[in-house]
C-alpha cells in the first residue's frame, strides 16, 4: 500500500529519475555513528536537497514506517523503498511505451513510411522487419508472486488495513489517523499509570500510623543517651524532639514541646526521657 502511494506521488511530481546512489551517499554522510539511522530533520533536508516529491500523509506514513523507536529513522529502509518504487515506475513506463529505446521506430514514423508512395520499398522492408521481431516492451510475461524483502516486511509489519479500506485513499487515511490516535492514547495511559504508582507510593508513606512515627522519636532519644542514664541535656532534648516532630510530621505544637520538657527536669537540670515521651504521647490522644 505504501509503495503504491509513494509511486503515485513520484509519477505525479513528474520529476526525473531518482538517483539512489546520490541519495544514499548524502544520507550516509549524515549517519555519523554508521548505524544506518539519521534524525527526522536530516531526513527532511535530504528530501529537499534531492527534490523528492513526498508530502502530506505519505511523508508522515514514511516517517512512521522508518522510525526505529528512538526518535531516529532508518535511511537504509528508505533507500530500499525507493529502489522498489523505481522498479515499479520503470516497469509501468515500459508497459505504457512512455520510455522506449530510440532505435525502435515510433508509430508516427511507421505511418509516414506506409503513406509515402516514394518510399514503398522502405515501407515494405519496415513491415517485414516488424513481422519478424517485436519491440521488447510488446513482449508481455506473466507476473509471478511478489515477495517482500526482509526490510520491507519489518517496516510494514503493522500496515494491515482491511480490504475494504485498502481499496480507497480515504480509507487508508482513516486507518492511519486511527493508528495515530491509538498510539497517543496508549502513551497517555502509560504516563497516567506511572503517575498513579508514584501517588500510591506517597500515600503509603503518609498512611503510616501516628504512633509508628512517634516510635522513631522515642528510639532517637534513647539512642542519644550514650551513658544509659535515662536523661538528656535540655538543649539536646529540645533539638531532637523538634527535628523528629518535623521530619515525621507528628504535628505536636512547639509550645507543648517546650512546656513538657521544662516540666520533666531531673537531676542536675537534665531532662528525663521517659516522662517526656509519655507526656507528648498523651498530648495527642
Amino acid at each position: 500500500m505504501l509503495l503504491m502511494l509513494i509511486e503515485q506521488q513520484i509519477i505525479q511530481g513528474k520529476e526525473d529519475s531518482i538517483d539512489l546512489a546520490e541519495i544514499s551517499d548524502t544520507m550516509s554522510s549524515y549517519d555519523k555513528y554508521n548505524d544506518g539511522t539519521i534524525t527526522q530533520k536530516q531526513f527532511q533536508e535530504v528530501c529537499l536537497k534531492h527534490r523528492l516529491p513526498f508530502q502530506g500523509s505519505v511523508l508522515e506514513k514514511m516517517l512512521m514506517r522508518c522510525d526505529t523507536g528512538d526518535s531516529k529513522l532508518s535511511w537504509i529502509a528508505f533507500i530500499d523503498f525507493l529502489s522498489k518504487v523505481q522498479s515499479i515506475k520503470t516497469s509501468q513506463e515500459q508497459m505504457n511505451g512512455s520510455s522506449r529505446p530510440g532505435t525502435w521506430p515510433s508509430l508516427g514514423i511507421r505511418k509516414t513510411y506506409e503513406q509515402d508512395e516514394h518510399n514503398q520499398p522502405l515501407a515494405q522492408s519496415f513491415r517485414k522487419a516488424q513481422e519478424q521481431v517485436d519491440a521488447p516492451w510488446q513482449k508481455k510475461k506473466p507476473l509471478g508472486p511478489v515477495r517482500k524483502s526482509s526490510v520491507e516486511e519489518y517496516v510494514t509489519r503493522d500496515d494491515t488495513p482491511s480490504p475494504a479500506i485498502e481499496s480507497s485513499s480515504d480509507g487508508a487515511e482513516d486507518v492511519y489517523q486511527r493508528k495515530q490516535l491509538t498510539y497517543l492514547a496508549k502513551k497517555h495511559q502509560a504516563l497516567r499509570d506511572q503517575s498513579q504508582e508514584m501517588m500510591d507510593a506517597v500515600v503509603d508513606n503518609e498512611v503510616e500510623p501516628w504512633f509508628s512515627r512517634f516510635m522513631h522519636l522515642a528510639q532517637g532519644l534513647y539512642n542519644s543517651d550514650s551513658t544509659n542514664t535515662g536523661y538528656l541535656p535540655k538543649e539536646e532534648m529540645l533539638r531532637l524532639v523538634n527535628n523528629y516532630n518535623l521530619i515525621y510530621n507528628l504535628k505536636i505544637p512547639a509550645e507543648r514541646i517546650y512546656r513538657v520538657i521544662n516540666s520533666c527536669v531531673g537531676v542536675r537540670g537534665q531532662i528525663m526521657i521517659e516522662p517526656v515521651l509519655e507526656s507528648l504521647r498523651l498530648s495527642i490522644y
